[in-house]
């Protein structure tokens, strides 16, 4: 592990990149350009947070049961027979590019959006099933970005323990 001890879903390191970037209006800026609203770009650092909160993979130096997986971030697909589950799955193929997309925006590789939120929720002349696909997407992705965006500035703002405040809280919630 580079963070000696992790225990959560952030390093040590990734927290101090949070608490110093996700309490400020940077935080709207990049809301407005996930939502394809405004233009902004980030660094590196910010980057790589954004990545790890709404296109997480497979990463080795999380603790055990701390892992990710962006390919589930719609309904469980086996609980649909394979013609059921398809859409799901190619929901979520969108959603993936839309933040893969969006990401490329922010890190000022991509200028133009290739997939525009709001034409998700647009008729278009689309089949039943292509509507189904881009109105689940459509319906997601706010959610999701907001969300992702509120965890961060909750680590941002979240007051650090000491030692003893933790022991007293560890106490305390045993007690209940």
């Amino acid at each position: 592990m580079p963070d000696n001890l992790q225990t959560g879903r952030w390093s040590k390191s990734e927290l101090e990149i949070i608490k110093s970037n996700f309490q400020s209006e940077l935080l709207y800026e990049i809301r407005g350009s996930m939502f394809q609203k405004g233009e902004c770009s980030v660094g590196k650092d910010v980057h790589a947070i954004l990545r790890k909160m709404f296109l997480p993979g497979i990463d080795q130096e999380l603790p055990l049961g701390l892992q990710a997986n962006i390919r589930n971030l719609l309904k469980k697909i086996e609980e649909y027979p394979v013609e059921g589950a398809m859409p799901h799955i190619k929901a979520n193929d969108l959603i993936i590019q839309y933040l893969e997309q969006q990401l490329s925006v922010l890190e000022g590789k991509q200028e133009a959006e290739v997939i525009r939120l709001e034409d998700l929720s647009k008729p278009l002349d689309k089949s039943e099933e292509d509507r189904y696909i881009t109105m689940l997407a459509a319906l997601f992705l706010p959610t999701y970005i907001d969300g992702g965006l509120v965890a961060l500035r909750d680590l941002a703002v979240a007051k650090e323990m000491t030692p003893e405040e933790l022991k007293a809280k560890a106490l305390k919630d045993s007690s209940k």
